[in-house]
Order: C-alpha cells, then structure tokens, then sequence
C-alpha cells in the first residue's frame, strides 16, 4: 500500500516537551483528526528518524508506545500501520498526559499540588498482569474467525478432550522446550481456564485427608485460600533470598506427613527474588528423600530479564514436579491460557478430577492459541513484549532510585512485572497505606504492607501494564506519600 501523504509536521528542539512526547503527541492528532485513516502505513523508522532529523531510537519508542496503546498494529516485516480501531475515547487523556510539561511535572514535587494534579484518576499499581494492549489484535481477530470456522467443521467425537486440545498440548510442549529448555511430551500437558483452576485440579488430585501443603512464609492470600477451600493443612516454611530454607523445610518434613510444597523459583511472589540453582538441587533432593511433590508456579515469569537463568524444577526433576505457567501475560489477562506439566505417574489422577469439572475447556479459544502459537505470532509477541518489559522495569526502577532513594531500598527484579520495596524507615503500615491512598494510589491489600521484625514495611508495585509517563506519575505520588510521613508521629516505634 502507497502513503497518501507525507508528514509535514516539525520537532522543536527548542520545546520543554521531550521529542519522544511532541512526535507521539502530533501522530495522535493526525490519527484522531482524520488524516491519517485506517490501516494507513507509517514510515519506517529509519526513515522517519531520518525525515525529522532525530535518533530513530526515539521513533522506534513512539510507535511501539503508540501500538502498547491501541493507536498502531504491526504486521511482521510490513511494517507499522494505523489501527482500525484507535482508542477515540481516551484521547483527551493520552494527548493530556502526553503534553505534562517540564514545569507542571516539577510542580508535582510540592506539596500543595497533592489536591491539584488528577485528582479523579487513579492508579492501579497491583495489575498482576502485562500490557494486553501490545499484542497484535488484528493477528488475534484473524485466528479467532479461523477458530470458528474450524469448530463447525468439526465431530462431536472431537469435541471433548479432557486435557485440551491435542495439537494445542503439541504447540505447547515445542514452545517450552525450545523456548524454555523443558522437556515435556505433549501428553503430559493439561489446558486449563487460568492459573487458579490449576491449584484447584491440584489441590483435588494429589491431597488425601490428613496431607500438608508446605507454603514460604511470605506468600499470596489467593495461593493459600484455594487449599484451605478444600481443608488441606498448611504448614509455612522460612525463606530468604537464595531460596528456600532447607533446614526448616526438612524438620517440617520430619514432623508432617508433606503431600507438597508451593514455589515460584523464578519469581518469588509478593518479594519477587530467584531461588539460586544450588538451593533448586538440594530442594528436589529432599522432594525425592521424603517423598513429596513441588508445585512449580511459573506463571509470574513467563518473561526474564537475564541472559542466564538456572534451569527450571521441571527440567531437572520431571517426576517430582507439577509445572504451572500461563499465556495471559502474553495476550490478555482475561484470556484463558493456562497449563500444567503432569507428572507421568499422575495423569490418570489428574484426568478424573478433570472430567469431574464438567466441559470447562473452550475449543474457540484454544485453536486460536493453537494457530498464534504455530504461526509464529506468540514467538514474535514474547520477544517484543520482552523488550518493551525490560525497558519499563528498568525505567521504573531508574526514578524510584532518584526519587525515593531516601526512602525505600530495592533489588531490581530478574523476572515478572513487580519491583518489591521496603522502607528504610520504621513506619507504620497503615499510615503508608493511607497516605498512598490518599495520592490514589492502588496496591494489593493482600500482600502489601508487610512489616518486618525490625519495623520496616515492605509493599510490592507492578509496572508492566504501565508506559514510562505513567510510571512516572506514579512514582512521583508515593514520593509525595512519603513526604507527608517526616514528622515523628507517624513513624511509630515497632513494638
């Protein structure tokens, strides 16, 4: 497809709006005035850096801010192109949000404009979730109307899988073979609704009466309330940062009959640590001597920031390791996308407790995953969602240093979407949780908060779904929390 037009729009240098901000910002007007249509294609970047004589770093930012936002789609080696459907109703907000000047974002540093900035517009910082708004939606529109067409086609006899769709476990198990060095036939694969059905199938399949679950002692409510759901015994175990306690975990297996233990190695949740590949060994060591199973919860680090990570518990212990991932990450949150990896000798168990769930699958769903798997789609949105998550996690963790060094201490995530915080201050858990939600700020109740023995309290924040202006919105309202928090009174002594 030609252009019909050409940019005739300039960059000022000599502007306190940042380039990134006015070229975002003068598209958006395009898009939303009518010049640019539907499906119109952009320069590339190279030639459009080019064009307006700036670093084509700073384009290549633009466009995919733009696509993280609905405005723009990208079709492979096509090129960038304007979405049929922009987000028309949000415009005033984005181009607002796009023309915060220097000085107003100065002005959020003081105190008389904690009442004055946004003050009906809250920001959720417990999104557990990436940015569905970066994945390909024109891709994922064309597989679904593929997907129905397909169903139509297809028996009755071919209907119902208990464990899924078989070329979809077939699709899975090459994605995370390959992808992440597993070592899983298809066969072991079960599809799942999300990651909470998994534990329910778990918790029915594996527990008899009498059984304990091993959880570390910093944990999310959510995990712990689906095996109290099913009266399962919880014991919890300490853990630090390399990992588990292994000293504490064995005489928890001396003193209880351990059915398992619930981990996420590569993404410890709510503290966000890595557990280290010597306490990986020794932990399936003591799994194999007493005999019980490890729940592997992958499904907050489908994405890794290293070049090198030790290899999974499912890689190096198949028969002792029930894996749990997730591909909402990938694509929407409300996207039904979950697996588990199934110990050989535990499928039959697992199959009944599925057939007892009634017809739970959802084929439309899962020959569209199937055919954005095959196609290369997922592969492609995995690595350009990988990049866009690095660079907010690394945006996100450069201001909370500038701005709230004085305040909190943090160690920069390897994996997932949330930062873990913790203030070098005795301070009251509920006056911060008030003062954050007097800036409107949003955390999950569940886990934020945490106090420490020595009074410090610890709160984690997502930044995936959020891009770098509302990152640094956010920030710069718990800055504003903590300044509120200086006088003595609200720093209470612990204990």
């Amino acid at each position: 497809m030609l252009r019909p037009w050409d940019l005739n729009f300039a960059i000022s240098r000599e502007s306190p709006q940042p380039i990134h901000q006015q070229l975002s910002a003068k598209l958006i007007q395009a898009i939303h005035s009518g010049a640019f249509g539907a499906g119109v294609p952009l320069p590339g970047t190279r030639e459009l850096s080019q064009r307006l004589g700036i670093n084509r770093k700073t384009v290549i930012r633009v466009y995919e801010e733009l696509t993280a936002h609905g405005w723009l789609y990208t079709e492979g080696k096509r090129g960038t192109f304007v979405s049929h459907q922009p987000p028309v109703a949000k415009t005033t907000d984005v181009l607002s949000t796009l023309h915060l000047d220097h000085l107003h974002l100065l002005a959020l540093q003081q105190e008389n404009a904690i009442q004055t900035h946004e003050t009906g517009s809250w920001m959720d910082l417990s999104y557990p979730h990436g940015d569905h708004r970066i994945f390909n939606f024109e891709a994922l529109i064309r597989a679904t109307r593929h997907a129905i067409i397909t169903t139509k086609r297809m028996g009755h006899e071919t209907l119902h899988q208990p464990f899924g769709l078989q070329a979809l476990r077939h699709a899975l198990a090459q994605m995370l073979n390959f992808e992440q060095g597993l070592t899983i036939a298809p066969q072991q694969l079960c599809i799942v609704p999300t990651a909470h059905t998994s534990l329910d199938v778990v918790a029915k399949a594996i527990f008899k009466k009498g059984d304990y679950l091993l959880l570390e002692e910093l944990h999310e409510v959510k995990t712990s309330s689906v095996f109290q759901y099913h009266t399962i015994h919880i014991q919890t175990v300490k853990h630090h940062a390399q990992g588990i306690d292994l000293g504490d975990l064995e005489k928890l297996c001396i003193n209880y009959p351990v059915r398992a233990i619930y981990v996420s190695p590569n993404c410890q949740q709510p503290t966000t640590t890595r557990m280290t590949a010597e306490n990986r060994t020794q932990l399936i060591k003591l799994a194999k001597r007493y005999g019980f199973y490890i729940i592997e919860d992958n499904t907050r680090a489908q994405f890794s920031y290293e070049r090198t990570a030790p290899a999974s518990l499912a890689s190096l212990a198949q028969q002792q390791v029930i894996h749990i991932g997730s591909l909402a990450h990938l694509m929407n949150a409300s996207y039904k996308a979950a697996y588990m990896s199934v110990p050989q000798q535990l499928l039959t168990s697992f199959e009944q407790v599925i057939d007892s769930l009634g017809d739970s699958s959802n084929l439309i769903n899962e020959l569209t995953l199937t055919e954005l798997l095959l196609s290369g789609e997922v592969k492609k949105q995995l690595k350009r969602a990988q990049k866009l998550y690095q660079e907010r996690r690394d945006y996100c963790c450069k201001h909370i240093q500038q701005e709230l060094g004085d305040y909190v201490s943090f160690e920069k995530p390897s994996a997932g979407f949330a930062i873990w915080l913790q203030t070098k201050q005795i301070i009251a858990p509920e006056k911060l949780e008030a003062q954050l939600h007097q800036q409107q700020i949003k955390l999950n109740a569940e886990t934020a908060y945490y106090q420490n023995q020595a009074g410090q309290t610890s709160f984690a924040i997502h930044f995936a779904h959020l891009n770098f202006d509302e990152l640094k919105l956010a920030v710069k309202r718990i800055k504003l929390a903590f300044s509120t928090l200086k006088t003595p009174a609200l720093y209470a002594a612990y204990g």
